[in-house]
């Protein structure tokens, strides 16, 4: 239960956290970064659903009186977890064209924009000559955090398929204490 819990907690505040900072090459002070939260993005969005549906999917494991139901959710979280595992490792294995590029400089552009409170354009003439520079992307502890939770959960599911299989001999009472 604690494993699930606690790998569930860990992703989910990993998946609200920066998962990236965008900026430009030129600029060594990192004035001009933007922070790209998990959220931001649709692969963080899984991963917060998917924690909060493994802290349910424990619950209804925890509460099932058939040994069947119970495997079939553990192998549920054991894939929730993989999932929390794999989208930000993804991002970050392509976190050059995940965060940066066109997208990237939009983001910045806006960023730089609600700062600075002028319209984008403004910032966009202001800044042409930096925009054709090379932005830089660095990952950010927030998407580490999440990949770290996903690990946590698959150990939470594999733990909870060993104790169905191991069978406590509670089949049809419901809630099991372990």
């Amino acid at each position: 239960i604690a494993c699930v819990a606690l790998g569930a907690v860990i992703a989910g505040v990993g998946a609200t956290r920066a998962w990236a900072a965008v900026g430009f090459v030129a600029d060594a002070e990192r004035a001009a970064d933007d922070s790209v939260h998990g959220t931001d993005v649709w692969e963080g969005k899984v991963v917060l659903f998917a924690a909060v549906s493994a802290l349910l999917v424990l619950l209804a494991m925890r509460t099932s009186g058939s040994a069947a139901t119970r495997r079939g959710l553990a192998i549920v979280l054991i894939v929730l977890g993989a999932l929390c595992v794999a989208l930000p490792i993804l991002d970050a294995v392509r976190a050059e064209e995940r965060f940066g590029g066109v997208e990237g400089v939009d983001r910045l552009e806006r960023a730089i924009a609600v700062e600075l409170e002028i319209p984008v354009e403004v910032v966009r003439e202001q800044l042409s000559e930096l925009l054709e520079q090379d932005l830089r992307v660095e990952i950010q502890p927030g998407l580490w955090l999440t990949a770290f939770g996903g690990v946590v959960l698959v150990v939470g599911g594999i733990l909870g398929f060993a104790w169905v299989r191991r069978g406590t001999g509670t089949e049809g009472r419901g809630v099991v204490a372990v």
